[in-house]
């Protein structure tokens, strides 16, 4: 799943978003094999995958492109200021603005499948895993609920 994320970012980026994931990945399935509380959700295993890609790809892109655009716009909004300086890259406002897009899009695509932020900070692959399996006993219960 990562691979999808990562396939037109930099190496810079990439390589240590491929660790996290692969690293974190170990420890799931570990879980997933020895602890009886969730062994019930390996047979959801790529939706865990999916939602630790989409982990990943949240703190190492989409946070800092959020906190990036969130700045700018209280710069250009403050200043006369037409560029932020980033390293070697110029942001501009109109720039910012697609970034704000990419930033909604992302948050209304984890909204749609009741994925919290919450979820998707989470640092520690073991609460990670509680949080996604306190997720699946909510919706399903959702699910039981609604059919009666």
């Amino acid at each position: 799943m990562i691979e999808q994320f990562c396939s037109r970012l930099p190496r810079e980026i990439s390589n240590p978003m491929y660790n996290e994931y692969y690293n974190r990945l170990k420890e799931i399935n570990f879980i997933l094999e020895n602890r009886d509380s969730y062994k019930h959700l390996r047979e959801y295993r790529r939706t865990i995958e999916l939602i630790l890609s989409l982990s990943v790809f949240y703190k190492r892109v989409i946070a800092n492109m959020d906190a990036a655009t969130k700045f700018a716009g209280t710069v250009f909004n403050n200043s006369s200021a037409t560029a932020i300086k980033i390293g070697t890259y110029n942001l501009t406002s109109s720039e910012k603005n697609r970034i704000t897009a990419i930033v909604i899009n992302y948050n209304s695509l984890i909204e749609r499948y009741s994925i919290s932020h919450d979820i998707l900070t989470t640092i520690e692959t073991k609460e990670l895993i509680k949080k996604i399996k306190n997720l699946k006993s909510k919706l399903d219960y959702n699910e039981n609920n609604n059919n009666e």
